[in-house]
């Protein structure tokens, strides 16, 4: 006897006695008594009942021979799906407490889920009337009810494209897999090298193309996109004989176009999650950081869906797969928390009560798809050792402010309310920590390591930045506030340093997609401030020196129309110039930058006003700026940190 009705009774919903053919389809002459085909868990089911019939346990038996950790609990998978767990993790997690203390990744039809409890588990039996039907929610026991998705008409209105046929050429395809293993995998570890060489192979290949996915057309657009992104034009121009721009576009409309075919709002594979993190990646500073923040809400909760979560040894999953999950739910923490920054917001998941563990500080081949145990830990810095100091910054500041403060905020620098005794520890624990674990093994003829020595030291002197701000805004001792300021701008200066070796060191060039996007706009103005301000020779001298750097070493500076704080910087630049003038008895030589900067700041204006730019000379359009500053220059000259608007730096947008 079939276990499930035939299809003629499945689609009037009528009792079947599943015989062949049925009593049912005999009456109706018409209909053909058709069974449908036995899923793997039937099958499996079948074969429990003869192991049973045999006299054995087909849990004990599969356990004995698995000869593995990951075991099945509660009922077969015939009843339940595939239930893994780690009987020790489960043990750990009941006696430790916090979390669900028995998580499940349940398997159906060749997908994971997961559920928080194995409790949830119990609706997914079949009883004999179950049987009696075949719709979507026989056939998948993980859905209740057989709704359409949302915006699901939004994907499907628009004409197909072949992306097959959309590929790039197997020699530029080359050239942008090589770009993103130089240049962008490195620093957005998701994947092991070893993983990546199949969907490698194929793409060098036209014919067979048409064999991917649409999760894994997804990934290999994002990572082709990510490249792109990570070119200069010239570049672009020598290796793809194409301008960035075209290319760029190009790329992000087959990559969105792959993405929108993979049902975003239900993910059920771990490829579309990395295609997405790519994704984002290589749309900072380009894509809208309201969109970029919607969107990684959305990742977010279909990877909580997928348990990513949630640590690996406590689902029963094998070392590899523990370690991917954990680099792709680290990474999305990573970029969670600095979109977060950018939108003046505090990130909700950071102190939420998660429990995926940090990566492990390994090489890809350090660990493989059979392994049963995790590997050790290398000491030193490896090729994952960027991603990792990121991480561990993040999950430094998770640990300490959930027991000190019991939470995270963005504003916990400037936070009166916090004793800045404790905000002064935090940032010489955090320095001594990554002295620790990063900086003291830094190669300074390596790239990666060379980044993480600059950035962890920027990041230190951005902290102390933020800490001493309040105490300057708001000091009335003027001997304290002296003091303060004075220690303010050397931090500040140092911060600038900073970005200026970012941009200016040939060892890290092929990472400056990444390094000129964080800018230290808070840095700038507080250099700004005390460039119209100070009276000692020495110390301006310094400031302008270093201004003049940073304009010849951050070309994005100049891009006036690209954002608001660029022009407004420029502005007060040619201010700050003119109110050191003002305070001198004898006229300085303008330096070369400001100049430079007056002409632009003009047309700039003139292309806001509509207008179309003359070909007038330099000095002609810096002397009309001059006289259109004149009425301002008064209430300028006196620029403070209580006269700026730091909502207005702050925001990338």
């Amino acid at each position: 006897m079939r276990d499930q009705a035939c299809e003629p009774c499945a689609r009037r919903k009528v009792r079947c006695d599943r015989e062949e053919p049925c009593s049912n389809c005999k009456r109706r002459k018409h209909d053909r008594c058709t069974y449908p085909e036995p899923s793997p868990f039937d099958r499996i089911r079948r074969l429990e009942a003869l192991v049973q019939s045999l006299g054995g346990d087909p849990e004990n038996d599969t356990q004995h021979h698995a000869g593995s950790k990951r075991t099945r609990t509660g009922r077969s998978p015939a009843q339940s799906g595939t239930i893994l767990q780690s009987n020790d993790e489960k043990t750990a997690s009941v006696e430790k407490g916090g979390r669900s203390k028995d998580p499940v990744i349940a398997e159906e039809n060749g997908q994971q889920f997961y559920l928080e409890s194995r409790a949830w588990q119990d609706w997914l039996g079949h009883g004999e009337d179950d049987q009696a039907n075949t719709d979507t929610a026989a056939k998948n026991p993980f859905l209740t009810r057989n709704h359409p998705n949302a915006f699901q008409a939004m994907f499907s209105s628009r004409d197909p494209i072949d992306l097959a046929s959309r590929c790039p050429s197997p020699q530029d395809a080359t050239t942008l897999w090589n770009v993103f293993n130089q240049r962008v995998n490195p620093v957005v570890r998701i994947s092991f090298s070893w993983a990546l060489k199949p969907l490698h192979s194929i793409s060098m290949h036209p014919e067979h193309q048409k064999q991917l996915t649409d999760a894994e057309h997804a990934f290999i657009f994002s990572m082709y996109l990510s490249s792109a992104v990570s070119l200069s034009d010239e570049e672009c121009q020598r290796e793809l004989h194409q301008p960035r721009s075209y290319i760029i576009s190009e790329l992000q409309i087959l990559c969105e176009e792959a993405l929108s075919r993979t049902n975003l709002f239900c993910m059920t594979d771990i490829t579309v999650l990395k295609a997405l993190t790519i994704y984002m990646a290589a749309g900072i500073d380009r894509l809208s950081t309201q969109s970029l923040w919607s969107l990684m809400g959305l990742v977010i909760r279909n990877a909580e869906k997928l348990g990513i979560h949630r640590d690996g040894t406590l689902l029963g999953l094998s070392p590899a797969e523990t370690e991917e999950r954990r680099r792709l739910w680290w990474q999305l923490q990573h970029m969670d928390l600095a979109l977060a920054i950018w939108s003046g917001l505090t990130p909700l998941t950071l102190m939420a009560d998660w429990d995926a563990k940090l990566p492990l500080n390994i090489e890809d081949d350090d660990i493989t798809p059979s392994m049963k145990d995790l590997p050790k830990e290398r000491k030193g810095l490896t090729s994952m050792s960027y991603c990792l100091y990121t991480y561990w910054v993040l999950d430094y500041q998770r640990r300490f402010f959930s027991k000190t403060n019991g939470r995270f905020e963005l504003s916990w620098q400037t936070n009166k309310s916090l004793p800045y005794q404790m905000k002064g520890d935090f940032v010489s624990q955090l320095e001594d920590g990554l002295n620790k674990n990063f900086i003291q093994f830094c190669d300074p003829i390596k790239p990666l390591d060379t980044i993480i020595s600059i950035s962890a030291r920027a990041l230190i002197c951005g902290f102390r930045q933020r800490i001493l701000h309040p105490i300057v805004y708001d000091s009335n001792d003027d001997s304290a506030s002296e003091e303060h300021r004075d220690t303010l701008l050397s931090s500040c200066l140092q911060s600038l340093e900073y970005n200026i070796a970012f941009l200016s060191s040939p060892l890290i060039k092929h990472f400056h997609w990444l390094t000129s996007r964080f800018f230290t706009w808070y840095a700038f103005m507080g250099v700004l401030v005390e460039a119209s301000r100070q009276h000692e020779t020495a110390k301006t001298n310094r400031i302008w020196g270093l201004l003049s750097d940073l304009y010849s070493t951050n070309s994005t500076l100049w891009e006036l129309s690209e954002d608001r704080r660029k022009a407004q910087a420029a502005e007060l630049v040619i201010t700050a110039w003119k109110a050191r003038q003002n305070k001198l008895d004898h006229q300085l030589q303008k330096p070369d930058f400001v100049a430079n900067l007056e002409t632009r700041l003009a047309e700039h204006r003139l292309l806001l006003q509509g207008g179309a730019v003359k070909q007038e000379t330099n000095e002609s359009v810096a002397t009309s700026h001059s006289v259109l500053l004149g009425e301002e220059m008064d209430a300028l000259f006196n620029i403070d940190f209580q006269d700026i608007d730091w909502s207005f730096w702050s925001g990338i947008d």
